[in-house]
């Protein structure tokens, strides 16, 4: 599956040593999506446990096909989201970052389909990473992955992302 902008969509998680489990990893595009949409993507299973080589499980897609994209024009992303009440990040990855810090804001994935709004200045970047440039004009991916979980299940679904200017 592929984005509006030619890029694929993609789920990645972690070997499961931790216990890590995505139940959908090869049909992650599911119907009912939000206002009516055919299809949307969701993400569900079991997080592992937080200890290294750290647990991780992410639905992400690059923003054009095979080429970073500069999205320094856009002041935000908006998707429509549902879930189970929990947390998940929204990570924009920036080519230079160069070690899995990528710049994320936290959002609660609420039991029913509810628009998310997230302003791209107030993404940062987590403490044990190497601090980058808040540049967004090379970026490769946006992800979305559970935050702060540990050894728990997960749900999230989404829907209609948009850069906004």
């Amino acid at each position: 599956p592929q984005n509006l902008l030619g890029g694929p969509w993609q789920i990645q998680s972690d070997n499961g040593s931790l216990g890590t489990l995505v139940k959908n990893k090869d049909q992650f595009l599911v119907k009912d999506g939000a206002n009516g949409s055919k299809f949307c993507a969701r993400i569900f299973g079991h997080f592992g446990k937080m200890a290294a080589p750290w647990p991780y499980a992410t639905l992400y897609t690059s923003l054009a096909n095979e080429e970073p994209m500069d999205m320094s024009e856009f002041k935000a992303i908006e998707l429509w989201a549902k879930g189970d009440g929990k947390n998940y990040d929204v990570m924009v990855y920036p080519s230079q970052v160069t070690d899995y810090a990528h710049f994320r804001h936290a959002f609660i994935a609420p039991k029913a389909w509810a628009k998310v709004h997230i302003d791209l200045a107030t993404l940062y970047q987590p403490d044990w990473g190497a601090k980058v440039v808040q540049d967004y004009s090379s970026v490769k991916e946006i992800q979305f992955a559970p935050s702060a979980m540990n050894d728990e299940d997960f749900d999230l679904s989404i829907d209609d992302i948009t850069l906004v200017k």
